[in-house]
C-alpha cells in the first residue's frame, strides 16, 4: 500500500515525490451490515457516487492536514 514509502520533506512526512505513480485517483467502497436478527445488506460505490474539491488541501497519516477555508 505504500505506507512505508515515506520521507521526510519540509519538516513533515511526505510521499516521495518520485515514485507516487499510482494512476487515477478513485475511491471504491463497499459496506457489509449485518443485522441482529442475521440478515445481511451490502452497499457498494458505483459510477453514480460523485466526488468534489474541498478546503482540506493535504492530508498524510504522518504528516498531519491543511485545511483552507477560503476554498
Amino acid at each position: 500500500n505504500g505506507a512505508f514509502r515515506i520521507s521526510p520533506e519540509e519538516g513533515r512526512w511526505t510521499w516521495f515525490s518520485t515514485n507516487n505513480q499510482f494512476g487515477t485517483p478513485m475511491g471504491i467502497m463497499q459496506l457489509r451490515l449485518q443485522y441482529e436478527d442475521g440478515s445481511e445488506e451490502i452497499i457498494g460505490s458505483d459510477n453514480s457516487w460523485t466526488a468534489s474539491s474541498s478546503p482540506i488541501i493535504y492530508n498524510n497519516v504522518y504528516g498531519g492536514e491543511d485545511y483552507d477555508a477560503r476554498l
